[in-house]
């Protein structure tokens, strides 16, 4: 799976905005930072100057997550092509709920610097944020990546349940959480990076609940967004909550989770990491899309190998013809060098 570059809507150096149609929302629940960008397509004209976003990328895939609003459907065209193209809506039955994959690209030439408009067509199109894979000609550096909570390189310690749910306040992100009400679990995630921040969900239950955070050994942070003084409502969720955020000197650090008290029906939600990339950041698709890696089976290795005997046999041979017509000569040892290379 590994890590996926995170633009959010608000994030006006990636996203350029075409048109004065399109309002910027903050403090809005369950959404990522609070912000949605929104666009009502009944004041869209299609023929004149529509109203349109624009990114750049280097990727594979191309995301958009926003509310699967009732009607939204949108045209787009991809690297400066002049013929528009229908998307494809995802959010069948997730109508008003947020976090929804409503669309996506894939299958892109992931040596391509890529350009992309997406012009919304119809209903009230909203988007919260974008998320595309890495190759490695992306840019880290300076970039946020977010790593979802089911993802091997978080490593949990303790009782952890790890499920995939939806809400009618919106679905986490890829759909799944991670969550324990044994205190005392914790999980650590290792990066290189310039800062971090955990996302997760709460529940209105009864009981405490407080969860401490690190990087590399320093002070703690504690989180405490229940007392049990709270008003109970098992019904209510509040996604993409940010927990907890540390700016870091740009290098490798270790974050720590830890919950600290839990009580009643209490747990704590994990949905995601997201740190921002620095100068030596790397990430798994990002080494797996290495130009000109080859993976060399076994057998193709024995008969390179084969090859190179069947070299040095023939060089032996042709000096023995010509060995009495020359007294003194030297052995030349031919070097057989088989390189392998992997997709990892």
């Amino acid at each position: 799976m590994g890590a996926s570059i995170l633009v959010d809507d608000a994030n006006l150096q990636n996203i350029v905005y075409s048109g004065l149609g399109w309002t910027h929302e903050a403090k809005q629940g369950s959404t990522l930072n609070g912000t949605l960008t929104i666009l009502n397509t009944k004041s869209q004209n299609t023929t004149l100057s529509p109203l349109s976003f624009f990114m750049d990328f280097y990727g594979t895939d191309f995301n958009i997550y926003g509310p699967g609003n009732k009607g939204i459907s949108l045209n787009y065209s991809l690297d400066s092509s002049l013929t528009l193209q229908s998307g494809i809506i995802n959010s069948d039955g997730r109508t008003g709920k947020n976090g929804v994959n409503i669309w996506n690209l894939q299958g892109l030439d992931s040596a391509v610097f890529h350009s992309i408009k997406v012009i919304p067509s119809g209903g009230a199109f909203a988007l919260d944020y974008i998320t595309y894979p890495p190759t490695q000609s992306t840019t880290l550096a300076g970039q946020n990546l977010i790593v979802d909570d089911t993802d091997q390189s978080i490593h949990y310690s303790g009782t952890w349940n790890k499920t995939t749910a939806e809400f009618p306040v919106g679905v986490p992100y890829l759909g799944t959480m991670s969550g324990s009400s044994k205190q005392g679990s914790n999980a650590t995630f290792t990066f290189t990076g310039s800062s971090v921040s955990v996302y997760g969900l709460l529940n209105q239950q009864a009981g405490k609940l407080s969860t401490f955070f690190s990087v590399d050994g320093g002070a703690t942070t504690a989180y405490t967004p229940f007392n049990g003084t709270q008003n109970t409502n098992v019904s209510s969720w509040a996604l993409s909550q940010q927990f907890y955020h540390q700016d870091l000197q740009p290098g490798s650090h270790t974050l720590a989770i830890q919950l600290e008290e839990v009580t009643g029906n209490q747990m704590l939600w994990i949905d995601s990491v997201v740190y921002t990339g620095s100068v030596n950041t790397q990430t798994t698709q990002a080494n797996n899309a290495k130009s000109g890696s080859v993976h060399l089976s076994p057998g193709i290795i024995a008969a390179i190998s084969v090859l190179g005997f069947l070299g040095l046999l023939g060089c032996f041979t042709q000096r023995k013809r010509v060995s009495h017509l020359v007294t003194t000569y030297r052995t030349v040892h031919v070097p057989v060098v088989v390189r392998e290379t992997y997709l990892v």
